[in-house]
């Protein structure tokens, strides 16, 4: 779902790009584990456990987000942005894909050939225009309609609306921080007894949510300030990532745990000091390289790693399932390498091109 580039007055950020990637692929992992194991292995041991608490990317990424999009204006000193060359920016590099991408779900699905290997529900009108509008993410009946993640979209798409007035409240970054975790402890103390559908949109809203997107922001401040952490952090980080793969996940202060943790861990990973051990391990070219093509993997992989599932394990059986989840999640990548030329890297240049300043 993020497809900010870190340009930096000081440099491009390639450790931003590494984490990127790591959220990118714990997402793909996790409909592995979806899709491969979750019906016939469970939990059964660790490294399934730590690929089930990969929907624990999305809170990576909004964070990301908040990070990517606020820090050249932070740099700046531009706490009131253009809004024309930002909107014009936002809808060009995430619509075209997204609408995409989506168009040949739809049409693919209508195939009686392909329809029993999709993994979305039946599609109506209601669920195109939805999606079309960005508000399928509001509706319990149509939130994982089409593809499942593209729930994902809509928010960070509704969380754009308000980064400009974010961006204001950025001469108190602590207090604004400490004003979203309060309304998203708030929101998920008080999560109504509702089915588990329209419980999952109630606690992954905007309201709910919107503390990542603004850490993401704080930590955006600090890096612009010169504000760096100490090496050591990092091991402070890496344990809060432990720590969200193995707290019980049922009950909701659990989940909100797990988010909190990893929010934390990202949030430190994000304001480690350019040149650290830490960044140049994030910062290496195979992550990189998956990090600039992330979105495009984040948009494409759900049917690619479903559609394996489908074709290998009711041949194969459980015991080859490690080998055909592997083997989908490097397709998946492959497809989004070839598709990022074609679906996404045009609309960046038409993105730069429209926003820049006109001529007088």
């Amino acid at each position: 779902m993020l497809i900010n580039s870190v340009a930096a007055t000081s440099g491009r950020l390639d450790h931003v790009d590494g984490l990127r990637a790591l959220a990118a692929l714990w997402v793909v992992f996790y409909h592995g584990y979806v899709f491969f194991f979750e019906q016939h292995m469970g939990q059964s041991n660790a490294l399934l456990r730590v690929m089930s608490r990969g929907h624990l990317g999305v809170p990576m990424f909004l964070l990301l987000s908040g990070f990517c999009l606020g820090l050249p204006y932070l740099q700046r000193g531009v706490l009131v942005p253009a809004l024309r060359p930002f909107v014009i920016r936002r809808i060009w590099r995430i619509l075209p894909p997204y609408y995409l991408v989506m168009a040949g779900l739809v049409l693919l699905v209508q195939l009686p050939g392909l329809r029993r290997f999709s993994v979305q529900q039946p599609t109506d009108m209601v669920d195109v225009v939805l999606h079309l509008l960005l508000l399928h993410n509001l509706s319990g009946d149509h939130v994982f309609r089409i593809s499942g993640p593209f729930w994902s979209i809509a928010l960070e798409c509704q969380l754009y609306v308000v980064f400009p007035l974010l961006l204001r409240w950025m001469r108190h970054p602590g207090w604004v921080l400490v004003a979203s975790l309060v309304l998203g402890a708030t929101l998920w103390g008080l999560a109504p007894p509702l089915e588990w559908m329209a419980e999952f949109v109630y606690w992954h809203s905007l309201p709910s949510l919107l503390c990542f997107f603004v850490a993401g922001m704080v930590a955006a401040a600090m890096v612009a300030k010169g504000r760096f952490l100490s090496a050591w952090t990092a091991l402070v980080a890496l344990g809060f990532f432990v720590m969200a793969c193995f707290i019980p996940g049922q009950p909701a202060f659990s989940r909100l745990l797990q988010q909190l943790c990893i929010g934390g861990g990202t949030g430190l990973f994000l304001v480690q000091r350019p040149g650290s051990i830490t960044a140049r391990l994030l910062g290496a070219k195979p992550l990189v390289a998956v990090g600039v093509v992330s979105y495009t993997l984040y948009l494409t992989h759900n049917p690619v790693v479903s559609l394996g599932g489908k074709l290998t394990l009711a041949r194969l059986g459980v015991g080859w399932a490690p080998v055909c989840c592997a083997i989908s999640a490097a397709v998946a990548v492959g497809v989004a390498f070839a598709a990022f030329p074609v679906i996404e890297r045009p609309f960046h240049a038409i993105a730069r091109r429209l926003a820049q300043p006109r001529q007088s």
